[in-house]
């Protein structure tokens, strides 16, 4: 970090700890934040260059298709049970 970058991360944390924030004892950690993206793109160029890249292709992106097909058909289920009201009609 630099030295700005020092001062405001203590300025931050400095104000958040006069806030009586409870996350006040964990400073903030830019480490932290980029290794998921870091792993995923390791993970990324390994599939590319492996002879299986299409066969990992397809699993990553079939089980998430999966993942979101059964939220979106488990929200339709839940909204079937919710109660309405009926629509207005014309009487006869």
């Amino acid at each position: 970090m630099t030295a700005a970058t020092a001062a405001l991360h203590a300025a931050a944390t400095e104000s958040r700890r006069t806030e009586g924030s409870r996350f006040a004892a964990e400073p903030c950690s830019e480490a932290r934040a980029t290794w998921p993206f870091l792993l995923a793109f390791v993970i990324g160029i390994g599939i590319l260059v492996g002879s299986n890249a299409s066969w990992y292709f397809a699993w990553i992106f079939g089980t998430a298709f999966f993942v979101l097909l059964l939220a979106g058909a488990v929200v339709w289920f839940e909204r079937l049970d919710e109660p309405r009201t009926a629509e207005p009609h014309q009487p006869n």
